[in-house]
């Protein structure tokens, strides 16, 4: 799950700084902890595992490093609110997920600090408690990212603005019928029902929870209609987006909408974080070139990557139902492995002079007043 995360973590560190009209705080300490995360996310997995007799020794083990690694999670909790902190908020769609993340996320890691103590997971392992916490973390992080990254980049991407009211109703109606989804199912994991399990006597209790439970899990659905239709409204009427309409702090923003294959005719100077703040804080509305002219070259379109890719997985279908079903599969597997090395070749034969833009064209698009 740290590991799933991590780029959760990236694109809130890039949307909440905007949003807030203030810089990422504690950068340095930001960078430690991911780091940190990334380290401690390989030496945790046993905590799934507490239940099958390990022995205290190794349960301590993992223990032990499954609390430490909340200390730089927390840290990054601490560094987004004080970035928000005496900011200018602008409540956007993606800083609503932002804002919900961090509520999300937090009510996660608690519980997830709680499963760390093997004592404490004895009781919790294999109820909805447990089913409760892994969506708090996974979904309150990863998929919140999503949505969140989706607002936020939509218009570099696309270049067209997501529709702001569609974006909050999205919001509210995901944001309350996930804690409605997930919430009481902590109660239901502690009041003894389990997991795996599709169905539970009468008379217990659990009646009235599930019930709130799948109405909740219905809300979550009519978020994701309306983030759907208003998918479908913005390539039908939605708004042209400027270049930068967000006043964004990092080198996507100083691109035009639509970004040209190449992003940047020649390579930005970059003075230090946040580097087009900078620049417009120094009165530049472009990010200056660091390098003359020079000829870009890039690979043609082609569809032979793609063809690759598709006989790779046939030769990997082949291997894997050679044991599983007839012997004769290897040969489908060989003649993927041969399809793959011959589109290769081809590959390397025929897109291998590329596409150039020589720098007269730069010039030329340049002087008609194009940032490129």
């Amino acid at each position: 799950m740290y590991i799933v995360v991590l780029p959760a973590f990236g694109i809130f560190s890039e949307v909440i700084p905007v949003f807030s009209r203030k810089r990422l705080f504690g950068y340095p300490a930001m960078v430690v902890a991911t780091a940190l995360i990334a380290f401690f996310g390989f030496m945790v997995w046993v905590h799934h595992m507490f239940t099958v007799g390990l022995g205290p020794l190794a349960n301590g083990i993992f223990a032990v490093a499954t609390t430490i690694i909340a200390v730089p999670t927390g840290i990054k909790i601490f560094n987004w609110i004080f970035t928000m902190w005496g900011g200018k908020l602008r409540m956007t769609s993606a800083m609503h997920w932002s804002v919900g993340f961090i509520i999300t996320f937090v009510m996660g890691g608690v519980t997830g600090v709680m499963m760390a103590l093997p004592p404490a997971d004895y009781q919790y392992h294999d109820t909805y408690f447990i089913v409760a916490h892994f969506h708090y973390v996974l979904i309150g992080g990863t998929v919140f990212s999503v949505f969140a990254g989706a607002y936020y980049w939509w218009p570099k991407m696309f270049g067209r603005l997501l529709n702001e009211t569609l974006g909050k109703i999205h919001f509210w109606f995901f944001f309350i019928g996930f804690h409605m989804t997930f919430l009481i199912q902590h109660f239901l994991g502690l009041w003894g029902m389990q997991r795996r399990v599709f169905t539970y006597l009468p008379g217990q209790g659990f009646e009235l929870p599930n019930l709130v439970s799948t109405i909740g899990a219905y809300l979550m659905a009519v978020g994701v209609i309306v983030f759907a239709i208003n998918i479908v409204y913005t390539f039908v009427k939605g708004k042209p987006a400027p270049d930068d309409p967000w006043d964004g702090r990092t080198l996507e923003w100083a691109t035009p909408t639509p970004v040209p294959e190449y992003n940047f005719a020649r390579l930005p100077l970059v003075r230090g974080l946040d580097a087009f703040w900078l620049e417009k804080q120094a009165g530049n509305k472009t990010v200056p070139p660091a390098e003359p002219y020079t000829d870009i070259h890039l690979p043609n379109p082609s569809i032979l990557p793609f063809m690759m890719s598709l006989t790779l997985f046939i030769a990997g279908l082949g291997f894997i139902f050679k044991e599983q079903y007839h012997p004769n599969f290897l040969y489908v597997g060989i003649l993927g492995i041969v399809l793959t090395l011959g589109v290769m070749f081809l590959r390397s034969v025929i897109d291998d002079e590329g596409f150039h833009l020589h720098k007269d064209d730069i010039e030329r698009e340049e002087a008609k007043g194009v940032n490129v």
